[in-house]
């Protein structure tokens, strides 16, 4: 990934086990489940954002 920058995060115990776990189940580098994960987080918000400004948009407009 030639556009990527390194973060350092502090996650539970619990959670970076299951995630390497999972991550070997897959065969997958743990760092693209956690990128994965957060695509979908960004995508699940971006949509979230965009139902609220239409819902904002019908209330106002009395539809």
């Amino acid at each position: 990934m030639a556009n990527s920058v390194k973060r350092a995060i502090s996650l539970p115990r619990k959670q970076d086990e299951r995630l390497q776990n999972l991550a070997k189940r897959r065969g997958a580098p743990y760092s693209r489940l956690v990128q994965d994960a957060i695509q979908n987080y960004l995508k699940i918000e971006e949509e979230s954002r965009l139902d609220q400004a239409y819902r904002r948009y019908y209330r106002k407009s009395g539809r």
